[in-house]
């Protein structure tokens, strides 16, 4: 066996209590690198799944600048819906308006939605926590964001202002930008534990174009919602196809365009970073104490070992090699501890204002973690190993 390996192996063996003290401190050191890093994947898997799923979809078509309004959009639907990769299209009409429960009001923007293709779209039918969505053609309906009427719980919503005492079947009063007013039963109560859609208005979408002035039949939109099929990867060819199409709106990627997860995550990169170093430099100083300490300790046997001919090289390379043993076990026993953690999370999520989290772990981040412990041992150790073995032999068999 090398002589390098051999004398690893000997500290290794040497010190069982020392092995386990190690190894427990890399394998936290491991998970505080990772478990940072896999927070903000969570935060913004969960975030963007909900603009897509709740709110905007995948692809928006909005108006060219100087238009207000989509016109014909019943027809340009048809003509989305034929592009291969497209599933569905679905129009929005946005109109604002004041809502009143008899005691208080609340602005706010209100959507007009299809009611016959909204679902195609969207998956507002999963996050109706009371009544239902639109069904029928009873247009007298809304549906109202639990962070509108209060949440289920009875407490005031995110914001802590004063919320609308409405429920399940009780009249709503809308009161138009247009000065129309307009009496509706709520059909249900939307809670996505995401703030955009929790805020939302529904109406159909018909109700939204005679607020506004138009007949209910008229094909007009603000924007129209696109949703892709699962198999397609490259959105950019999609809207490449839209424009081909004839189609002539501006289609926007609604994570591209909104950057909203980046956003959330911007304040919490600097926390990422600093637990990253926090948790290199406490790998470097646990290694580097340890293996000082133990090369202290032996340095009258090791100053024995040079003078029978063993080199100076080997002696470092077999704390070098020590460091590596602790840090595969660290990275080894870490990875199966992160497993079990994102295994429990499934079951016991953490609730986060935007939705429950579940921790996303990425390999390559994974394998920049383990990089980031085998190179902070090795610098470590090295440095360590050789500030003593550079010691002159004589001088350390005196005991100077």
């Amino acid at each position: 066996m090398n002589i390098a390996w051999y004398l690893a192996f000997k500290n290794l063996f040497g010190n069982k209590k020392l092995f386990f003290l190690v190894v427990g401190v890399l394998i936290l050191s491991f998970i505080n690198i990772s478990f940072f890093n896999s927070l903000n994947n969570g935060v913004r898997d969960i975030t963007n799944t909900k603009l897509i799923d709740y709110t905007f979809s995948d692809l928006r078509a909005i108006p060219v600048d100087g238009d207000i309004y989509i016109e014909d959009t019943d027809y340009i639907i048809k003509k989305l819906v034929r592009i291969p990769g497209i599933k569905a299209a679905t129009p929005r009409l946005l109109v604002s308006g004041t809502i009143y429960d008899g005691e208080l009001y609340s602005a706010s923007h209100i959507r007009g939605v299809d009611v016959d293709t909204e679902l195609t779209v969207t998956k507002f039918d999963e996050i109706i926590a009371k009544g239902e969505f639109f069904s029928g053609g009873n247009n007298n309906l809304i549906i109202l964001g639990d962070e509108l009427t209060g949440n289920l719980d009875g407490s005031k919503g995110t914001t802590g202002f004063d919320t609308l005492n409405l429920d399940v079947g009780d009249n709503a009063v809308v009161i138009y930008g247009s000065g129309i007013e307009k009496n509706y039963r709520v059909q249900g109560i939307i809670d996505s534990l995401f703030w955009i859609p929790d805020f939302y208005v529904l109406i159909p979408i018909a109700e939204a174009r005679e607020a506004l002035g138009f007949n209910k039949e008229d094909s007009i939109s603000t924007e129209i919602l696109i949703k892709l099929e699962d198999w397609v990867v490259d959105k950019a060819l999609i809207k490449e196809n839209i424009i081909n199409n004839g189609i002539n709106l501006k289609v926007v990627d609604t994570i591209e365009d909104l950057s909203l997860a980046d956003t959330i995550l911007e304040s919490q990169r600097i926390t990422v970073l600093l637990g990253n170093i926090v948790g290199v430099f406490s790998t470097f100083i646990i290694i580097f104490i340890i293996i000082y300490i133990n090369v202290n300790n032996k340095k009258k046997h090791l100053a024995v070992f040079r003078a029978i001919g063993i080199k100076e090289l080997d002696i470092i390379k077999s704390y070098i090699y020590l460091s590596f043993i602790y840090a595969f076990f660290g990275v080894i026993l870490g990875y199966f501890c992160l497993i079990g953690i994102a295994s429990i999370l499934q079951f016991y999520p953490i609730k986060l204002p935007m939705g429950y989290f579940y921790p996303q772990f990425q390999l390559m981040q994974l394998i920049f973690s383990a990089i980031i412990i085998f190179l902070s041992s090795f610098v470590a150790a090295y440095f360590a190993s050789n500030k003593i073995i550079k010691k002159n032999i004589v001088d350390v068999l005196r005991g100077e």
